[in-house]
């Protein structure tokens, strides 16, 4: 972690580079062997590439993220979560079709931030997982994260919205969502 430029690297992008080295040792490899071998190898990598049943997920059109449509529901420039939220959620997808018209305290990039790390409940909320309490845990990283509307999309896990529900916090509805105001911290 403190080496210079290794430090900052993901370890799934060096990925690419063992796969590389794996595919040049396998090449020479078959240089140097029998057709027999050649032809094995060549099926053995058409199989593994061959696509899986349910490699594409669609996701949901909604028309709360149209540009222009989203700056009418909260303003302009405003920082918001989306639920569902984390590696499963297509808010990042939302973001990009609503032309960037907001930040967000919740996108998924690759691995979670250290703000999501720190706290188990939201890092297990990131996954998929609801815990008992995470809707409070939910609330204060809000709060903390400067948050100003929570937008709650069709999909979102029933105990979550519910749970959003008992926070009574300012909420108003548009085009499927419910979108909460969040209360600045005290």
């Amino acid at each position: 972690m403190r080496l210079p430029l290794i430090g900052n690297a993901l370890p799934a992008r060096l990925m690419a580079y063992a796969s590389l080295v794996a595919a040049i040792i396998v090449s020479l490899w078959l240089a140097e062997t029998t057709r027999h071998w050649r032809w094995v190898v060549a099926t053995l990598a058409v199989l593994f590439l061959w696509p899986a049943q349910s490699a594409v997920k669609v996701i949901p059109f909604q028309p709360l993220f149209q540009p222009g449509q989203i700056q009418k529901a909260i303003g302009h420039d405003k920082n918001v979560l989306i639920l569902p939220f984390g590696i499963f959620s297509p808010s990042m997808f939302w973001q990009m079709e609503s032309g960037f018209a907001f930040s967000q305290a919740g996108g998924y990039l690759g691995f979670p931030p250290k703000r999501v790390q720190t706290n188990s409940k939201i890092m297990r909320l990131f996954f998929g997982f609801i815990d008992p309490g995470v809707v409070e845990a939910l609330a204060v990283y809000c709060q903390t994260t400067h948050v100003d509307d929570l937008i709650v999309m069709p999909g979102t896990d029933q105990r979550l919205v519910d749970g959003l529900r008992s926070l009574q916090w300012p909420v108003k509805f548009m085009d499927g969502a419910s979108i909460y105001s969040v209360p600045s911290l005290p």
